[in-house]
């Protein structure tokens, strides 16, 4: 009896705790993005997909009106091939951005920028003359710097320049010591603005 009564008093509580601030403090996101990238003088296409979750560092007594976020986030990039060997890579990475809506006061505009620090650790795959595959594991530090509009509560539209700290890119076998540059585009899904699906 006394587990049922607990039960239902735990139950309506639930029903009854607001979710606006997970709502406005804590939002989940998946994105998909198209990258054009750049190293040494050659190009390339790539694509990507990340998970992110931003977090207000600046409450505010009006719903949902923080201005600045941190951004910690991960990213998965899909196997590049060279142009001109049997060399490709795919890049597992993370970091975190700061970012900043243009608010006026208590209002929070669709605009924002965002800058940060991200790790990557680029796994490099060459098909030798042997046939076999030699694989190897390089980390390069990067900076990212962006900007972004909401399309909707839960739609981001981004772009954004990246550029690597560390010479470690091939074009025509993995000796090679390049940096890269990356601009790309993507969009932002939100998970309903939390991570119970649950928004306002």
């Amino acid at each position: 009896m006394l587990k049922k009564i607990l039960l239902t008093l735990f139950l309506g509580y639930t029903l009854i705790l607001s979710a606006q601030n997970r709502d406005q403090y804590v939002k989940w996101k998946l994105s998909g993005n198209y990258s054009k990238i750049k190293i040494g003088n050659t190009t390339a296409d790539q694509y990507s997909t990340g998970l992110a979750v931003a977090v207000a560092i600046d409450e505010n007594d009006v719903y949902d009106s923080a201005s600045l976020y941190l951004e910690p986030f991960v990213n998965y990039s899909f196997f590049t091939k060279s142009l001109f060997t049997k060399l490709s890579y795919q890049t597992y990475s993370a970091g975190i951005n700061l970012k900043k809506h243009i608010n006026s006061y208590n209002n929070k505009k669709s605009f924002f920028i965002f800058i940060g620090p991200e790790l990557a650790f680029i796994r490099w795959k060459q098909i030798l003359k042997s046939g076999d595959e030699y694989i190897k594991i390089k980390p390069d530090y990067m900076i990212n710097i962006g900007l972004g509009l909401f399309v909707t509560n839960n739609i981001e539209l981004v772009a954004q320049y990246k550029f690597g700290l560390s010479k470690v890119y091939g074009i025509e076998s993995l000796n090679d010591e390049h940096n890269i540059q990356t601009l790309s585009i993507g969009i932002r899904l939100g998970f309903n603005q939390n991570w119970w699906f649950r928004g306002k």
